[in-house]
């Protein structure tokens, strides 16, 4: 009996020596990601069960001085998707909504292609073929989408990608079309649905309560140069069934104990949840969008749960959600860096023009990042657009064309650099060489192809 009680006692301390420094490694970690300037928001850590890691660092509002505490409420972006197929598969155990009913039974006005072969299962799944949100219309007037129906009007102009159900193309469309078809079964709104159906359920301290929380987040850039600049209100998209709403990390750790306990759902549709994704050993959930980016990382296996909810951007949550799932496997990881668009400006800025040209791309690749650098310099160039420096921008548009001439998509960055920057006639021009490359081509930035009336 007391070798029994002996070992007991040792495997307690044992277990709590292990969580203790699993525990001094991730904060090791957090600080580094706080101290590149790059990450504000909160860590939550359970491994079997055994909450073993929380923090919050940074601020929810940095004029105000606010910091962030346990119960900040973060806008979770795309992770509202798993809500939304919650919900959708409740409404299916419900006999309300059927997973093989095509969308012309739920939803009215759209062209007659998409809503007879376009079934639920297929928007569930990004099989639909529809075609994501953010072409050129929604994004230069992303402001006037700010319902549901206004969103998928969106869809009139559309035309399948592919046949539903031959192909698998991510689409925030699907999910927003997911919603309409929501509150056509319930006759409710979308986020009255969220809340009496699973947050209520999951002891939930989310807005929709009317309980206002202590903190809520405001949403932070983490630009070019490095800096944390506040995303100004005419700059944040709409919330919807495809990303937006405003949760804690518990909230979020208890709704997924609770979906995967089968407290929310069927067995049959629990099992078609886990199906969404190829792996079911593990379930992953990602956000972002500007100051925006979260991650929930669950491995079923290990027993490892991490949810990381930032109020800054640049995926620097998912970053280090895998990061910790790193050191709770392995033990190692590599040292962190800055975001690649943040290397190559202070790169630029550092060798200047002409040293940029010959020394990026080794340079790029010797510091360790493998993201593609036409979306690295993309994403930069239109950084500089939004902060009011244009003219700076066509210099790393030029830099794509002359690496990527066969691209079409290169050149209408470059006619983004220079319609942005007042020269409308080369807009056209460097515009013409993506059509003369790709007859049908649309301009991802511009609704006209940048033709304008300029009386």
């Amino acid at each position: 009996m007391l070798r029994i009680i002996l070992f007991t006692i040792f495997l307690f301390i044992f277990s709590a020596t292990t969580y203790a420094n699993q525990a001094s490694n991730i904060q090791k970690l957090v600080k580094q990601y706080q101290e590149l300037g790059w990450f504000s928001g909160n860590v939550l850590v359970f491994e079997n069960q055994n909450k073993i890691f929380e923090s919050s660092v940074g601020y929810a509002n940095l004029d105000e001085g606010i910091k962030h505490q346990a119960d900040t409420l973060f806008d979770i972006g795309s992770i509202q998707k798993d809500l939304t197929a919650v919900l959708v598969l409740q409404a299916v155990d419900d006999g309300l909504i059927g997973l093989d009913e095509p969308l012309v039974k739920y939803v009215s006005d759209l062209p007659i292609d998409i809503s007879n072969k376009v079934k639920v299962v297929h928007l569930l799944r990004h099989t639909s073929g529809i075609p994501d949100v953010f072409n050129a219309e929604y994004r230069t007037n992303f402001r006037l989408y700010d319902t549901i129906a206004k969103t998928i009007t969106l869809v009139n102009d559309s035309e399948l990608l592919f046949e539903p159900g031959s192909d698998r193309r991510y689409s925030n469309m699907g999910y927003v079309l997911l919603g309409a078809i929501l509150e056509k079964a319930y006759n409710k709104d979308y986020w009255a649905l969220v809340e009496i159906m699973i947050m209520s359920k999951v002891r939930a301290t989310s807005l929709e309560t009317g309980v206002m929380p202590k903190v809520m987040a405001e949403l932070y850039h983490f630009n070019y140069d490095g800096q944390q600049v506040l995303v100004d209100k005419d700059q944040r998209e709409h919330k919807g069934p495809a990303g937006g709403g405003f949760y804690s990390a518990t909230d979020l750790m208890l709704f997924y104990q609770q979906l995967f306990n089968g407290k929310l759902l069927s067995k049959s549709s629990l099992t078609f949840f886990k199906n969404l994704q190829k792996d079911n050993s593990q379930w992953v959930a990602f956000g972002g969008g500007k100051g925006v980016s979260t991650a929930v990382e669950i491995n079923f296996l290990s027993g490892v749960w991490v949810c990381v909810l930032a109020n800054t951007d640049g995926l620097v949550a998912e970053e280090i959600s895998g990061r910790i799932m790193g050191l709770m496997h392995e033990g190692e990881i590599e040292a962190p860096r800055v975001p690649p668009s943040t290397f190559a400006y202070k790169l630029y800025e550092q060798i200047g023009k002409k040293r940029f040209n010959e020394e990026f791309k080794p340079r790029y690749k010797a510091e360790g990042y493998d993201t593609f650098i036409g979306r690295v310099l993309t994403d930069l160039g239109r950084n500089l657009i939004s902060a009011g420096k244009p003219e700076e921008s066509i210099f790393f548009f030029e830099y794509l064309t002359e690496n990527f001439p066969e691209m079409p998509e290169v050149y209408d960055g470059l006619a983004l650099g220079y319609f942005s920057s007042g020269y409308h006639k080369e807009a056209l021009n460097a515009f013409q060489k993506s059509v003369v490359m790709k007859p049908d081509y649309q301009s991802l930035f511009h609704p006209t192809n940048y033709v304008v009336n300029l009386e």
